[in-house]
């Protein structure tokens, strides 16, 4: 008995030891070959002005109307610290990219391994996620989506933790409902539908399994339901109460006309020239009374102190209503344009999220060796099958109807054939699975895959040609499907028919 109880604390040990190496191995590497230098894009359209995020971040958080509070509050909180400090804030992001990275690969393992029962399989996409081109430019620049993909391998845990734990589910279930909460409030792509819809489908699947009454779940877990509703809504609310809009992002109209013929001619005056109509003017003057604020720069100033445009200025909630009514009544109008501009998105949803969706460029630094590693990458899994297709491509299918750039949409071989079958294979194992009793993993798939589609819906019906770099963030449960069926195909045979949960 005892040595059965080391033998466990062993493998608990293992599973913190071997991702964690890995983990501090690939930000070691990154530093020595110069990957990792750390770039905050303080101008970037997500961001508010650095000075004012520093200096009043209470005022400039409730102002903010373009997205949720999360990436903004993150970086407010990282000018604070370093200014307390007095060092350099790209070094703080430093620091809480290792330290989180770190947490997450250990969780990414732990989850994967339930799977496969092999340490072999579950350090693989460790070593995958961790040394991919992508997480060394999102990890270090554009870092909003390497805070979402770790956010979503703890999310995946903690839902596999629910169908583990069976009647001791409470504390998994509160997990998951912070998981989805700070999700959420990160990024407008996961609105509060997203949220709702992904909790009351693991609700369900759990009273199935477990043969637990719905209205007793939801009778016992009421203060948890509430607590969702509140954090998802909280935003939106907000919004409501200040601005007289109950919406998640005052780009929503914005967005969905892109592509379109809808156009504002403000917003692009705006974005061309700077310049602002008269009437913007008198209703922000009007909003500044109405709520008793003095010159609310976050609203009002046209460049930011770091240069670039302030893309929170109080025109795009002035533009959203009408915009969203004319950019939804022309898809509506024009389902066929719909159809062929998603195809379109798609394509472009599956281009390496290291790659600048504009210009084809690399992101990432500038040294030979990256370039070289990243370009091989690029060339082994997302390979561009326009040559050898050649005249079978049809000539419409071309980036102007995406983003009226004068570029050809790619074929690549992820895009085709490997997001495809892993989609395909995930539907097939989840299916299978269910019906022969391995319910608890059957459902933990079909929530992964619940998760994926959404990512991959989301951008590619509206305004997807920066799709790859909300993919980046789904990546890690991508790596979770592809090592669930690898896990399944070869232990089969070693582990033969097991009960219904993981494997122990």
């Amino acid at each position: 008995m005892e040595l059965r109880k080391t033998n466990f604390s062993n493998l608990r040990f293992l599973q913190i030891l071997i991702p964690s190496a890995i983990s501090l191995l690939s930000f070691l590497i990154a530093h020595i070959a110069g990957f990792d230098r750390i770039h905050i894009p303080l101008n970037a359209w997500q961001l508010l002005d650095k000075e004012l995020l520093l200096t009043k971040p209470i005022q400039s958080l409730t102002l903010l109307h373009v997205q949720p509070p999360g990436l903004n509050a993150t970086l407010a909180a990282i000018l604070r610290i370093s200014s307390f400090l007095g060092i350099n804030p790209e070094a703080i992001t430093y620091i809480l990219f290792v330290i989180l990275g770190t947490i997450a690969s250990v969780y990414l393992y732990k989850t994967i391994i339930k799977f496969t029962n092999a340490h072999v399989f579950a350090a693989l996409p460790v070593l995958i996620f961790t040394f991919n081109p992508a997480s060394w430019v999102y990890g270090h620049r554009f870092f909003y989506p390497y805070i979402l993909a770790c956010l979503f391998i703890f999310l995946a845990y903690q839902i596999q933790k629910v169908f583990l734990d069976g009647d001791k589910v409470h504390k998994p279930i509160i997990l998951v409902t912070i998981m989805i909460i700070i999700i959420s409030n990160f990024r407008s792509l996961y609105h509060p539908l997203w949220g709702i819809s992904l909790f009351f489908l693991m609700a369900a699947m759990y009273t199935s399994i477990f043969r637990v009454k719905f209205r007793k779940f939801l009778q016992k877990e009421w203060v948890v339901i509430l607590f969702l509703l509140l954090g998802l809504l909280l935003w939106p609310i907000k919004n409501k109460i200040l601005f007289g809009q109950f919406t998640f992002s005052s780009w929503q109209g914005f967005n969905l006309s892109r592509g379109t013929d809808v156009t504002s001619e403000v917003i692009e005056d705006y974005r061309r020239e700077g310049f602002v109509p008269d009437r913007i003017h008198t209703a922000l003057d009007q909003f500044q009374i109405r709520h008793g604020i003095s010159a609310p720069n976050v609203l009002s100033q046209i460049e930011k102190s770091t240069g670039g445009r302030n893309w929170n200025h109080y025109l795009f909630l002035d533009q959203n209503p009408t915009l969203t009514r004319q950019a939804i009544l022309y898809r509506l109008q024009n389902p066929l344009h719909w159809i062929k501009q998603t195809i379109f998105h798609y394509l472009t949803w599956t281009m390496p999220s290291f790659i600048n969706p504009y210009t084809g460029e690399l992101y990432g630094p500038d040294t030979p060796l990256y370039r070289q590693y990243a370009r091989g990458i690029r060339n082994i899994f997302f390979y561009d099958l326009r040559p050898p297709l050649g005249t079978l491509i049809p000539p419409g299918f071309r980036w102007p109807h995406v983003i009226r750039l004068n570029r050809d949409v790619p074929f690549t071989i992820f895009g085709l054939l490997c997001f495809p079958t892993l989609l395909s294979l995930s539907i097939l194992m989840t299916k299978e699975k269910w019906h022969s009793g391995k319910k608890a993993e059957a459902a933990f798939l079909a929530l992964i895959l619940f998760n994926v589609s959404w990512a991959l819906a989301i951008p590619c019906l509206t305004d997807g040609y920066e799709g790859n770099r909300m993919r980046y963030a789904i990546f890690p449960l991508l790596l979770m499907i592809l090592y669930s069926a690898l896990g399944s195909l070869c232990l089969r045979q070693k582990l033969g028919d097991h009960k219904d949960t993981f494997y122990d």
